[in-house]
């Protein structure tokens, strides 16, 4: 299967287990230590308290998910209303389906290059050990003929620090909101999920999701 090699947020958070050296805002550097526990905060979240679902339609913010940094190339887009660029995204939401409300996007425009990709990632969760099952459902829009990628991956970043591919999609999708859900078993009882927009050929290929929800079953 042809897709982008995700190999980055592995490597990060196999990192931010131990004693790193990691850049602070103000460019200096810094020595900070993280905890391999779920009851300690972190900037990235994946150290904190889990919990067993969650939902957002961007409405009002992220509803703790996090846009990544240091190994993606720029962020997810909060956005209402049409995008920037002529012939590509959503006209709005799906939520409210109108120019008030909010969804997230990738921007295709310059300077992004083919290959760019934007990752955002779901605060920790967490299964039950009665329940072998999890449920992501979402929507997305992938409307222009430069369209690249969306994937969607599980990471268990307490365990192995492995990223397994749940979701691909590729190309021009047409202009609507389209839905999907998926079931996988997880292998350990503590995931994150992650999406990944990857820039495709040209200006037009600005993806979009929304009502993102992932739950136990």
């Amino acid at each position: 299967m042809d897709y982008y090699p995700p190999t980055g947020i592995a490597i990060l958070m196999i990192g931010m287990a131990m004693l790193l050296c990691c850049q602070a805002v103000d460019g200096s550097s810094r020595l900070v230590k993280r905890s391999n526990s779920y009851y300690s905060s972190s900037e990235y979240g994946f150290t904190a308290h889990p919990q067993y679902s969650t939902s957002c339609n961007f409405e009002h913010d992220l509803c703790g998910w996090s846009q990544m940094t240091g190994i993606d190339t720029f962020d997810w887009s909060r956005h209402s209303g049409p995008t920037e660029s002529f012939g590509t995204g959503p006209q709005n939401d799906h939520t409210f389906r109108n120019g008030s409300g909010h969804y997230l996007y990738i921007e295709a425009s310059s300077p992004r290059k083919k290959g760019d990709f934007a990752d955002l990632l779901s605060p920790p969760l967490y299964t039950p050990r009665n329940v072998d099952k999890v449920q992501v459902n979402f929507y997305y829009n992938m409307y222009g003929v430069g369209i690249g990628k969306l994937e969607v991956y599980v990471i268990y970043a307490k365990h192995k620090f492995e990223e397994k591919l749940l979701f691909l999609k590729s190309g021009n999708q047409e202009k609507l909101w389209r839905s999907h859900q998926l079931q996988f078993r997880p292998q350990f009882n503590e995931y994150q999920i992650f999406f990944r927009g990857i820039i495709g050929n040209t200006y037009d290929g600005d993806i979009a999701i929304d009502d993102i929800a992932v739950y136990s079953q």
